[in-house]
């Protein structure tokens, strides 16, 4: 606990002493005693953590839905909702961090403010005429609580750059260790099936967009910015490792959306750099070496999508996108969309929050999904609701892009990131829904106001 004020250490130990005094007490109540006592002393580690890094629990907020249901943690299920449980411990940590002074209280900016309070707003008033009461009622619950806090979070959270860095390296982290966990459950070559991680909870969708974006993140943040070789190498690989996840995984839009934004990127420093070379006639070994490392990567991306295709671990993913390609009209997303924009179109109000499940269903019970959350928040929410959700990504990009122009250095490498995650999140969500499971698009957003005031502080 080096680093630790004396009151905050003894804060900590006086916790864990009556969290542990409970914990046993519970154990002996509920007749795990003997597992509750070995985990007990983890919770002085817990609590280490808890004050220190609040934004490792945000990482593991964001991705709960990938690992909570995986059959090694049934004990903890009994007891947990482990969305709510570091929800509430990374909240716990935000606090601390205000109490001692490590965390400030800071306005927040209108630009994204007023967009979402607009969409709650219009929500809570929707829900007088939606024809799915119960469904849109918890909808808006968890936009208010829990998607709310992906936004707002890392206003809080990111007040420094070595706790963006934390945050990336618990998702890497997380993200080895679903493809690990793929990897380890067995993979047999020239079938057709879906695979997951953490006993089959993180769904293929899950690990294809967890391995997806940690493929940027590697790129990006460690990667690109790294000055030792085999650091570099190191996370090269790792980088090609945690792209099995979503090349295995058998889903289309992750791997459509992470070679868009590649390919875009890619296209853009190379056209930028011939027109500063045309035109101031010097070439910058900065961005000639940046160039040549993402051409690299993303050659090497594209011979073991090939190679895995040949060895038949990719199967899947071809079948499917051979199946949409053939008729992709008769799938499901493009029905759903088609839908959700007629009630935009013939709703200008929208249909209520909760009120696509009973327009395209016909029944108030279970789920259903635009899957496009654009025509998802205008067929609910109206044209007023769909404009203040376009608001608020327009200027968590266009804030992104400024700051980005003024970051230098590590921070610059920080900017590229967060854009690349949000510009891919944005494209994943053209073909999913619904807005409460983009609970990690709103993160980015939140992320990149808090870069703008970063940099902008730096500068």
């Amino acid at each position: 606990m080096r680093g630790i004020k004396d009151r905050d250490r003894w804060s900590i130990y006086a916790a864990t002493v009556v969290i542990t005094a409970l914990a046993v007490l519970a154990g002996f109540a509920t007749g795990y005693a003997g597992t509750i006592a070995l985990v007990a002393p983890l919770i002085l580690v817990l609590l280490n953590l808890l004050l220190r890094f609040p934004e490792v629990f945000f990482a593991l907020f964001l991705n709960a839905g990938i690992y909570k249901a995986d059959p090694r943690l049934k004990i903890l299920q009994q007891f947990f909702d482990l969305t709510l449980l570091f929800e509430i411990l990374c909240l716990v940590g935000i606090l601390s961090g205000i109490l001692h002074r490590k965390v400030k209280i800071l306005k927040f900016p209108s630009k994204m403010l007023i967009p979402f309070t607009t969409l709650v707003g219009l929500a809570v008033i929707s829900l007088v005429y939606t024809e799915s009461p119960d469904y849109g009622t918890e909808k808006l619950l968890r936009f208010s609580f829990i998607t709310a806090f992906s936004l707002f979070a890392p206003w809080f959270l990111f007040q420094e750059w070595n706790r963006i860095k934390r945050f990336f390296i618990a998702w890497f982290a997380l993200s080895i260790a679903a493809v690990f966990d793929m990897f380890t459950g067995g993979l047999t070559p020239g079938i057709i099936a879906f695979r997951s991680a953490f006993g089959g909870s993180s769904g293929y969708l899950g690990l294809s967009t967890l391995s997806a974006q940690n493929v940027l993140i590697v790129l990006f943040a460690f990667f690109l910015p790294g000055r030792n070789v085999l650091f570099r190498v190191l996370m090269g690989t790792l980088g090609i490792f945690s792209f099995l996840g979503t090349l295995f995984s058998g889903a289309r839009t992750s791997v459509l959306a992470l070679a868009f934004v590649l390919v875009a990127i890619l296209s853009y420093k190379i056209v930028s750099l011939g027109g500063r070379v045309i035109k101031v006639r010097q070439v910058i070994w900065r961005d000639i070496s940046i160039l040549a490392g993402m051409i690299g990567l993303v050659v090497v991306l594209s011979a073991v999508s090939i190679l895995s295709l040949k060895a038949g671990y990719a199967l899947t993913l071809r079948e499917r996108w051979v199946v949409a390609l053939s008729d992709f009209e008769a799938t499901e997303r493009p029905q759903s969309a088609s839908s959700a924009l007629q009630a935009l179109l013939a709703h200008p109000f929208g249909l209520g929050i909760g009120g696509f499940l009973k327009y395209y269903t016909g029944a108030n019970e279970g789920r259903a999904f635009a899957h496009n959350i654009f025509l998802e928040v205008g067929s609910e929410l109206g044209w007023m609701g769909l404009f203040a959700f376009v608001l608020l990504c327009y200027w968590a990009g266009v804030d992104g892009l400024r700051a980005l122009r003024k970051a230098s250095g590590s921070p610059y490498f920080v900017g590229v990131t967060l854009l690349t995650l949000f510009a891919f999140m944005v494209l994943y969500f053209q073909f999913h829904g619904d807005i409460n499971d983009a609970r990690v698009l709103f993160a980015w957003i939140g992320s990149l106001f808090a870069y703008h005031r970063l940099v902008n502080k730096r500068t």
